[in-house]
């Protein structure tokens, strides 16, 4: 019998399980509210403080801002609150979301629809872009990067997303400039079909981070902190993720505290959506 089945059976202080509740003597912190993904793919929004645990685990992620405004897609008719209308042609309606907030409906017959939003780049940098798609049919251009960017910036488009969320990546180089985000039906050319989509989010890096909701500003959520009492007895730590895969063992100093987050964030684990922490084992 390996020591972790061992530990499974053993609930007396050997095992935490993640997916159902925190572990007591923890004292978890977070600047700025997040959200979790759950297993029905649905997302949770989590205020300030309170751990991003869904059932599929603790999501840990280093910080992150949202620099789009108004990611919540609130407000407006045709087009929402703090986004400029592209060319509307053919229809476009705020609808109920099937993941959070709301999304916007769009469709049309060799049309154009499509929201755009400018923010400021940094030279030699890194970008993406993800956004959910909730329903499509048809032919679509669902994202584009504008005409305004800065010199030696990437420019593309995703055709035809499947439901989920997508992501578009976009780096930089030379100078600093502004760049234009556009989401829609046909971002960059006339389409015919139709598509639901919503909780878009524009950051720094090259991976997506769970969903930070805006208003009329950006918003950014922190970088997550929690140490745990360590056993008496115990000098290691076995962490398992959602994906199957594990960290550790990490040293672990008897009747001190065990830092998780930063080991689990080291090792690219603990993410929204692909790696969240869902048990711990002590070991001797």
């Amino acid at each position: 019998m390996t020591p972790a089945a061992r530990y499974v059976v053993d609930l007396a202080g050997r095992f935490i399980d993640f997916t159902q509740r925190m572990p007591a003597g923890s004292i978890y912190t977070r600047a700025g509210a997040a959200t979790g993904l759950t297993l029905a793919g649905t997302l949770q929004a989590f205020a300030e403080n309170e751990p991003q645990r869904t059932n599929r685990g603790l999501a840990l992620e280093p910080a992150a801002t949202n620099l789009l405004l108004n990611s919540a897609y609130a407000g407006g008719t045709t087009f929402p609150t703090s986004w400029d209308e592209g060319i509307i042609t053919g229809t476009s309606a705020p609808v109920a979301s099937t993941i959070l907030n709301t999304a916007f409906s769009q469709s049309g017959t060799a049309q154009r629809a499509w929201f755009s939003q400018t923010v400021a780049l940094a030279a030699n940098s890194a970008y993406i872009f993800s956004f959910y798609v909730e329903a499509t049919s048809g032919t679509t251009n669902s994202v584009a990067y504008g005409t305004s960017l800065p010199v030696g910036a990437s420019s593309n488009i995703i055709a035809n997303p499947a439901v989920g969320r997508r992501t578009f990546t976009l780096t930089t180089s030379l100078l600093a400039g502004n760049g234009t985000i556009r989401n829609g039906l046909g971002a960059n050319a006339n389409a015919t079909g139709s598509i639901i989509f919503s909780n878009p989010q524009f950051e720094l890096g090259t991976v997506a981070t769970s969903p930070i909701v805006t208003t009329s500003g950006t918003a950014t959520r922190g970088l997550p902190a929690d140490a745990l009492p360590v056993p008496a007895w115990a000098t290691k730590a076995v962490m398992t993720y959602f994906d199957g895969s594990t960290s550790g063992p990490h040293a672990a100093t008897p009747g001190s505290t065990f830092d998780y987050v930063t080991p689990a964030i080291a090792a690219g684990k603990g993410q929204f959506g692909v790696s969240e922490l869902r048990t711990l084992v002590w070991q001797s």
